[in-house]
């Protein structure tokens, strides 16, 4: 009989049990509410995980799945044709609800939209094209939804079976009351609210996916939800331990007087951030000189403040990789965090050593991020935000009761600064988060156009402090001349008599590159030990080669290395003297935090020089930093008061962030365009193309909303996608590309995970050069181009035989 068939939503293998429609919708209604309650939305989220799947009741659905099952227990191919099953809640919604007052129109519109594209991504409002696809995959026609067959039959076994339809409306009134008190409080919150309400579509989305997708694991892998872990405890055990690791750094003894000030500015500086953490939530900023302490300094003030304010996490999101693997450890071993702290990023698991179900767990909390502590980069946060898709999405509503330390703020991409300051306006006005921006070259985020709203510094007396921590002084050289390459290594050689080790960074591989090749020229290879850091070199030499120049500093052995910009940020290590190619006032101050970290002995110097034909090309935004630094380099000869007398001050930056923020090239860019036209902020916030949509059809635009998530999901990248990965000859990389060579398996993940630190991303115009060469080999199994040895040099890393080196970002 029809009312005791089984309507199967999925199925497992092993045992051969069917969850049934009934048990998921409510399983997965249960899930989406509790997540949604962290904004209010309890009553929507049960909504939307009781309506996300009513099309299985269709018998076209109930058909191929059950077709489904039995090829699956006889071992036969899967049927290769799926059943349209997402667009049936939508229809029910925008059917019962679009036609109500303009909130009920409002919350039809978000329910709609959410749960038709529950798979895939969400879909745009209206289209570049003046589409308007949710309205099609809908059937809607002259103001209404045309009823087809597959739908009247899972609207009459949703209210046979789960909630009649006037229970149905009960609910979403009680939905549109969530509503309407959201925007009633939205009114009271100083945030753009067209660009926020986008925010609160895709956070009622993510808890949809991952109610979905959370309860089909459990269901898969039977096993029951795993509880909330009480963090209150949890923080209190990590307060306590990282006292013991205070008082161990407290205790070591300083062998000169600057060494004993920097110790005494660090404990000063972490005294302010333990007192800070009882203020309420806010956005502040963590202004602390390169080599502060601000790794524990930030961690103190977020345990304290966890603990105040009853936070369940606290994020790390650094700019690169390889910081975040230093500060992790650095944490991890501080507290004794162990499974409590996730590195979300791409080196952090090791397939050849875990088993297949450890591997789906972590990936598990990758995509989730329900662990206390998350270590995760800048472009896995943008992306939970921005991309297109449901991976990442899908943790956005675990930003909620947060606590989120941005290290290195200043390496934010300008093109990203209208979408992250007006993200983070939302992530602490709605969510409840505390927000803290750390640098020492704080950027200004709060004067540009989209700012964010900051409440305030936690360091007091910032200039008296960053005079006071004082290990170098910048030395304007380009006065002196524009210097040839030759010139640059007669002035390392001058250099090198008063300095046990020199760090030069330049601005691009081909000026790195040269000047290496000169300095060993000049100097001679008995001289000094020579190191070169570029992209050029995949990460693992990277790597190799940092631990070396650590371990050589350490014993203090003579030394020169030549870098691009990727040592800059987070590296800790300590020269006894810095060379920097002009670029932005941030990089120089950066660059300089590598030298004299510690305060050994005098105050070291950082020499800005400037290189005859260096070639940046179309990177406008490099030249626009070595002009407005140049400005700030002429003004601060004139009148150095004016900076108090210091270039590294957090009063040159200031007046550097002003020159840089004010140039209209700039402030363009912030809004992240996509063409002359149109950029992602706008996507996300006013696309206006109603009054196009209505003078192309000569009918009224039918919905509220405008916004264009596809559209802004596909251009978003944090990093420009113009280059591609190549795996090197380099240590293992040799064994690897002899693997891809000789056999004829599709690569495993461990494979892949294994050739990760092997890998170099090159641009198209160097890779095609490459080619001409036969000196890439495409293996068509994996899509992976390998390198032959002879173009890949001990030294400089990737080259062209001797060709001219060119230019990548990094």
């Amino acid at each position: 009989m029809e009312s005791e068939r089984i309507y199967p939503a999925h199925f497992r293998i092993e045992d051969e049990t069917i969850q049934s429609v009934e048990e998921h919708l409510q399983a997965v209604s249960n899930l989406c509410g509790k997540y949604a309650a962290k904004l209010q939305f309890a009553e929507t989220g049960r909504l939307l995980g009781l309506l996300h799947d009513i099309g299985k009741y269709s018998e076209n659905f109930y058909q191929y799945i059950t077709e489904s099952i039995r090829k699956e227990i006889a071992g036969e191919e899967p049927v290769s044709k799926s059943v349209d099953h997402g667009k049936h809640g939508a229809m029910l919604v925008l059917e019962r609800y679009h036609n109500g007052s303009k909130t009920q129109q409002a919350l039809a519109e978000i329910c709609a939209l959410i749960l038709c594209y529950h798979h895939g991504g969400l879909e745009d409002y209206i289209s570049e094209r003046l589409d308007i696809k949710l309205l099609t995959r809908c059937h809607w026609a002259e103001g209404k939804i045309q009823e087809e067959e597959s739908f009247v039959q899972a609207k009459e076994q949703f209210s046979r079976r789960i909630l009649s339809l006037r229970e149905l409306d009960v609910m979403f009134c009680h939905a549109v009351e969530e509503y309407e008190n959201y925007c009633k409080q939205q009114d009271k919150v100083p945030v753009n609210k067209k660009y926020s309400m986008h925010l609160l579509i895709k956070f009622l989305y993510s808890c949809l996916i991952d109610a979905d997708r959370y309860d089909t694991y459990l269901f898969v892998r039977r096993e029951k939800e795993e509880g909330e872990i009480d963090t209150e405890p949890l923080w209190e055990q990590f307060s306590r331990q990282l006292h013991v690791t205070e008082e161990k750094f407290r205790n070591q003894v300083a062998n000169t007087p600057l060494e004993q000030t920097i110790k005494e500015l660090r404990f000063g500086i972490w005294k302010e951030c333990h007192q800070f953490g009882s203020k309420p939530e806010g956005i502040y900023t963590l202004t602390v000189p390169t080599g502060g302490g601000k790794t524990l300094s930030s961690l103190r003030f977020a345990l304290n403040h966890a603990q105040k304010n009853k936070k369940t996490k606290i994020i790390y999101i650094l700019p690169f990789t390889s910081i975040i693997e230093q500060n992790a450890e650095v944490v991890r071993d501080a507290l004794h965090a162990e499974n409590y702290l996730l590195e979300h990023h791409s080196n952090v698991s090791n397939p050849s050593s875990e088993k297949a179900d450890e591997l789906e767990y972590r990936q598990l909390l990758t995509e989730r991020w329900t662990t206390p502590i998350i270590f995760t980069t800048m472009v896995q946060f943008l992306n939970t935000l921005f991309a297109g898709g449901t991976k990442n999405i899908r943790r956005l509503h675990n930003l909620t009761d947060t606590i989120l330390i941005f290290d290195e703020i200043q390496a934010l991409p300008v093109r990203c600064i209208s979408l992250f300051n007006d993200a983070v306006n939302f992530l602490y006005s709605r969510c409840r988060n505390t927000i803290l921006l750390c640098s020492a070259t704080q950027p200004e985020l709060s004067k540009v156009k989209h700012n964010i709203h900051v409440t305030g510094e936690i360091i007091s007396d910032l200039s008296t402090k960053f005079q006071s921590f004082k290990r170098m002084e910048v030395i304007d050289a380009r006065y002196e001349k524009i210097m040839s390459v030759a010139e640059a290594g007669e002035f390392v050689r001058e250099l090198k008599a008063s300095n046990e080790s020199i760090l030069l960074i330049f601005n691009t591989k081909k000026s790195a590159s040269d000047v290496y090749c000169e300095i060993k020229r000049t100097l001679g290879e008995a001289s000094c030990d020579y190191f070169f850091l570029s992209t050029n070199l995949c990460s693992a030499h990277r790597k190799q080669r940092i631990a070396k120049m650590k371990q050589e500093l350490k014993e203090h052995k003579s030394l020169i290395c030549v870098s691009t910009q990727l040592i800059e940020a987070g590296v800790d290590i300590s020269f006894s003297c810095v060379v920097r190619h002009l670029s932005g006032m941030d990089s120089i101050a950066q660059a300089s935090g590598r030298g004299n970290r510690h305060g050994s002995g005098e105050i070291k110097k950082t020499y800005v020089i400037r290189l005859e034909g260096e070639h940046l090309g179309s990177l406008e935004e490099i030249k626009l930093g070595e002009n407005c630094t140049s400005g700030v380099l002429d003004e601060y000869r004139r009148n150095p008061e004016k900076f108090d007398s210091d270039l590294l001050s957090p009063a040159t930056m200031k007046h550097y962030y002003y020159y840089l923020y004010h140039k209209n090239i700039i402030q363009e860019k912030m809004d992240f365009p996509v063409d002359a036209k149109h950029s992602i902020y706008e996507m996300l916030s006013e696309p206006n193309k109603r009054r196009d949509y209505e003078c192309s059809t000569n009918v009224n635009y039918p919905f509220i909303f405008e916004y264009m998530f596809k559209k802004a999901g596909e251009s978003f990248s944090v990093i420009d996608e113009y280059s591609e990965g190549i795996l090197v000859p380099y240590g293992e990389g040799k064994s690897l590309i002899r693997e891809l060579q000789t056999n004829s398996w599709y690569p495993s993940y461990d494979f892949i995970h294994r050739a990760q630190p092997y890998m170099v991303n090159i641009s198209q115009t160097m890779r095609n050069k490459l080619v001409e060469k036969n000196a890439l080999h495409f293996d068509k199994k994996s899509g992976v181009w390998m390198l032959e040895d002879r173009f890949y040099n001990d030294e400089l890393g990737v080259v062209l035989e001797g060709g001219e080196m060119q230019f990548l970002d990094f």
